[in-house]
């Protein structure tokens, strides 16, 4: 998995131990998604006249095969705590699409094997079979 940081529309260059969380945040995704998958990270600090300042973080992640990109975004009083958020987000939508995967992996596998030992038995009807066969 490779993360990518880009800091943009900032003049506050981003100090090291921030750039330290993202990463050791983010490798913990890695055991959701193969090594090709990309990760890229957006942190931008926008400053309001009217609300301060605010720490924006963006991530998009593109796993190979997929169609579809996911993009989450943060926005909170400080880069950690918009890190944290958006974290969450991205860990819980790769969980589900990696639990997704093996499930239907793990069905297929077991819905074979009940085929293969249904047909090694004599006494299985073939309504039985071809309705199996069908789903």
């Amino acid at each position: 998995m490779k993360v990518e940081l880009v800091v943009l529309a900032s003049a506050e260059r981003l100090n090291r131990s921030v750039q330290e969380e993202a990463i050791r945040q983010f490798q913990k995704l890695e055991r959701y998604v193969p090594e090709a998958a990309q990760v890229d990270l957006r942190l931008e600090l926008i400053k309001s006249h009217r609300k301060g300042k605010t720490h924006y973080a963006h991530v998009a992640v593109a796993i190979p095969g997929e169609p579809r990109t996911f993009h989450a975004e943060a926005i909170a009083e400080d880069f950690r705590t918009a890190l944290d958020r958006i974290e969450r987000k991205a860990e819980a939508h790769l969980r589900r699409w990696h639990d997704k995967r093996t499930r239907a992996r793990r069905d297929g596998e077991r819905k074979g094997r009940v085929t293969a030992w249904l047909q090694a038995t004599l006494s299985a009807p073939s309504r039985l079979l071809n309705r199996i066969r069908r789903r």
